[in-house]
């Protein structure tokens, strides 16, 4: 995942003091371009901080509502919820959920997870997994700091089967899990009055982690963000998949959607960006 920041350095000492990613400088660019690449475990994420338009960035461009079509969030995954919490809590962050974890019951997956949004309005997600859930390597006890990597991306989409079916039949994921999230926890983990809501987990062609979650909200009523025209000003965070042949991915996805306007955008690399029906970016990289 590609994550926009207004200011490069703050936003490294949140994910790195915060949540426990290291930096690495092979792969950064601190100085010149703007750019981190960060890790934690075996997963990472990259920070960018697109001078152009970095002014323009602030936390209304983004939305930490969990049922707006804007919202998404990078779920981490703690050993140690207590620790990752008190550690979180250090750098004084927004919180979505009532600031403190909320363990679901079992029939929504019996995860303990928070939500709360970075220093630029980001949301982000800490979670941990009872036992014999989510991926074993979740399991293992490592020395060091609580927190051991990411789990998934999850975003708000307005119509469930219709993602699904972008994202299955057109993209190669698979559908791992369903269901159906409601009651007072789920209230609680999303800050709102009442929470109903589809969650389904979508695991690449390969490998089960990081994998991508589909949010379908239907209670609260699922608010639809406005969709910029220009893709690469956009302020959203940008979703990467790596495939064998990006004019091939692109064409099939005109074929099968000739009515969809997907506001693509060539990059110099040979990736293409282009967005899903809500809005959400995918970068397509060889």
């Amino acid at each position: 995942m590609r994550r926009a920041v207004v200011n490069l350095d703050r936003a490294i000492a949140f994910y790195v003091g915060a949540l426990g990613f290291g930096v690495d400088h092979s792969a950064s660019n601190i100085s010149e371009s703007r750019s981190a690449h960060l890790t934690l475990g075996t997963e990472s994420i990259d920070l960018f901080s697109p001078d152009a338009w970095a002014e323009s960035l602030n936390s209304k461009n983004i939305n930490g509502t969990v049922n707006n079509t804007a919202f998404q969030h990078i779920a981490i995954v703690t050993q140690d919820m207590d620790q990752s919490i008190s550690q979180l809590r250090r750098f004084d962050p927004q919180f979505i959920s009532d600031d403190a974890a909320v363990r679901l019951p079992l029939g929504a997956g019996g995860v303990t997870a928070c939500k709360f949004l970075d220093p630029d309005g980001h949301p982000l997600e800490l979670i941990s997994f009872p036992p014999n859930a989510g991926n074993p390597k979740w399991h293992r006890i490592i020395e060091g700091g609580p927190n051991l990597g990411i789990d998934h991306s999850a975003m708000s989409v307005s119509d469930i089967n219709k993602s699904i079916s972008f994202y299955v039949d057109s993209l190669g994921f698979r559908i791992t899990s369903r269901h159906l999230n409601e009651g007072q926890e789920q209230a609680r983990l999303d800050g709102v009055n009442e929470s109903v809501v589809d969650v389904v987990a979508l695991g690449p062609p390969i490998q089960s982690t990081p994998h991508l979650e589909l949010l379908g909200y239907r209670v609260p009523v699922v608010q639809q963000r406005k969709i910029s025209t220009s893709i690469c000003e956009d302020h959203a965070d940008q979703l990467i998949f790596f495939v064998d042949d990006v004019a091939a991915v692109s064409t099939n996805l005109r074929i099968v959607y000739a009515n969809y306007e997907f506001h693509s955008s060539k990059l110099e690399s040979g990736a293409l960006l282009i967005r899903d029906f809500d809005g959400h970016v995918l970068r397509l990289q060889a």
